[in-house]
């Protein structure tokens, strides 16, 4: 996928356009641009604090939540694992994009498995142990608003002990790069299944005492 066109965000109906600086130059461009900004975005980001510029109203904080799956090992000695990503929204303009980051001593071998929907082009910048540098999975919008329905998945080799956990990540305007938002990724509140399942076998009760009134009058 290096070095790939990117898809024109353009070309779709009632689209906003993809910074052209991004369309033209393809993914090559943003894959070494991502990597060259990673240092001087970090020390930019300990100078500003929370002063972090934004046209407009500022937008509600961008949630990721995930899930580390095991999966069945491909090489032997490797230990192979997907995460899913799920965003609670993403209120900026077509361009923007998110970043989570890899641990170059713990991660290895970053595939991308799949953009939650056609609203998004997803690429994988590999972890670098002689720079060294982080790897990353990385989304950008195609159109505004960008759906958010569906999971972001990449697959990788683990190498640290335990489990995968949570991971850093950054909200970037792909025109400079500039990092409007950063955060961690966490895992779903505990009691988010439970309410859902609470509330669906509730309303099939009541329903079922809808239908069954005549019978209980």
């Amino acid at each position: 996928m290096l070095g790939s066109p990117r898809r024109d965000a353009g070309s779709r109906g009632g689209a906003t356009p993809v910074p052209s600086m991004v369309v033209e130059n393809g993914v090559q461009m943003r894959l070494l641009a991502r990597r060259a900004c990673q240092p001087a975005l970090g020390a930019a980001l300990v100078m500003l604090g929370a002063g972090v510029a934004f046209a407009g109203p500022p937008p509600e904080p961008v949630e990721i939540r995930y899930q580390a799956t095991d999966l069945d090992d491909e090489a032997q000695g490797e230990d192979l694992w997907e995460y899913s990503y799920h965003l609670g929204s993403f209120p900026y303009p077509a361009g923007y994009g998110f970043s989570v980051f890899f641990d170059y001593a713990t991660s290895d071998a970053l595939v991308v498995a799949g953009p939650a929907n056609a609203d998004w082009d997803a690429l994988a910048l590999q972890p670098d142990l002689e720079l060294p540098a982080d790897g990353l999975y990385d989304a950008m919008a195609l159109i505004a608003p960008a759906s958010v329905e569906g999971e972001f998945r990449v697959r990788f080799v683990w190498l640290g002990e335990g489990p995968p956990g949570a991971q850093p990540f950054e909200i970037y305007d792909g025109k400079d790069f500039r990092v409007v938002e950063e955060g961690l990724t966490h895992l779903p509140e505990p009691g988010a299944a439970h309410a859902g399942l609470t509330s669906g076998l509730c309303l099939t009760w009541l329903a079922s005492l809808r239908r069954r009134g005549p019978e209980l009058a």
